[in-house]
């Protein structure tokens, strides 16, 4: 499973920031496609911002509800998450940390 910018898929037509953000919070698209027998899934998910993940054991279902803070409302709502989301979330706080750490030691060549 791997973060993506949209503009490497080549032949994935994804929708634009703009239109994800006019849908609102917690708008999801997903595309799943067959390479060599493994279905490899495209989620684009807008919560602040749109991320574009890739995965080939995981996609949007099930969904999951999460509390995010509203600034209009200065409450907490529910939005929506899919599942490849959560599941990034889990595995990859020890990669970027250690991404981080790295960065912080210079390398001689």
């Amino acid at each position: 499973m791997r973060t993506v910018r949209p503009n490497r898929l080549q032949n994935c037509k994804l929708l634009a920031d703009k239109e994800l953000k006019k849908i609102g919070r917690g708008s999801h698209v997903e595309k799943v496609a067959t390479a060599d027998g493994i279905d490899i899934s495209v989620v684009q998910w807008f919560d602040n911002r749109s991320v574009t993940l890739l995965s080939s054991f995981v996609g949007a279902e099930p969904m999951q509800n999460v509390q995010r803070w509203c600034k209009t409302s200065k409450s907490y709502t529910e939005v929506p998450r899919p599942h490849v989301v959560s599941i990034y979330n889990q595995h990859m706080v020890g990669a970027d940390l250690l991404d981080f750490l790295i960065g912080l030691y210079r390398t001689r060549i």
